[in-house]
């Protein structure tokens, strides 16, 4: 099969989030991982009281003034949970299990490599099939075999319904149409 310069990108990919894995070891790579969890449902919790106050003292787009919130909340939320995690693991972790916890990180950094090409392969699948998408489809090496997996995840972790959601969101926020093409590969998915 012939690959698709999205293959390419992968490898590097994969290779430099393993590689900033082992550098982190694996209590950096998961404290990182619920710190940006944390601070993700935190944002999305208070992002519209911040939105509130600043519209009392800005006079700028709702949109835009969302976004800033979120991500204001997000950075201080990050950087102090960042700052308990380094504490603790500074007083968890023991210079012994330096080698195991590196490697273990190595893992766990190719996993979030994979799951990060597995987004961009769902977010791929959703988009209106141009002729480039669909290039994409028939010559992406990746594509043609994690998109598999992708539906294991997808049903394995329960996430189905949020995915459909998601997917439907997506959708209604492009507004587009559904090629023909598409809806031929989404009615045989479905039966």
């Amino acid at each position: 099969m012939v690959s698709h310069p999205f293959d390419w990108i992968s490898v590097p990919v994969l290779l430099v989030s393993g590689y900033v894995g082992y550098r982190r070891g694996f209590l950096e790579e998961v404290a990182r991982f619920v710190e940006l969890i944390i601070a993700t449902l935190i944002s999305i919790r208070f992002y519209g009281i911040l939105t509130g106050w600043l519209k009392n003292y800005l006079a700028a787009n709702d949109v835009f003034l969302r976004i800033i919130s979120f991500l204001v909340i997000l950075l201080i939320c990050l950087f102090v949970i960042r700052y308990l995690t380094r504490w603790i693991q500074d007083a968890i972790l023991d210079k012994g299990v330096d080698l195991a916890n590196n490697t273990v990180g190595f893992l766990f950094g190719l996993l979030r490599g994979c799951l990060i090409i597995l987004l961009l392969l769902w977010l791929v699948e959703i988009v209106p099939t141009t002729k480039t998408v669909g290039d994409f489809r028939e010559r992406s090496y990746l594509f043609n075999h994690l998109s598999g997996y992708r539906e294991w995840v997808m049903n394995y972790s329960g996430i189905e319904p949020f995915a459909n959601k998601s997917e439907k969101w997506f959708k209604k926020k492009l507004d587009y149409e559904v090629p023909e093409r598409s809806r031929t590969l989404i009615s045989s998915k479905e039966n």
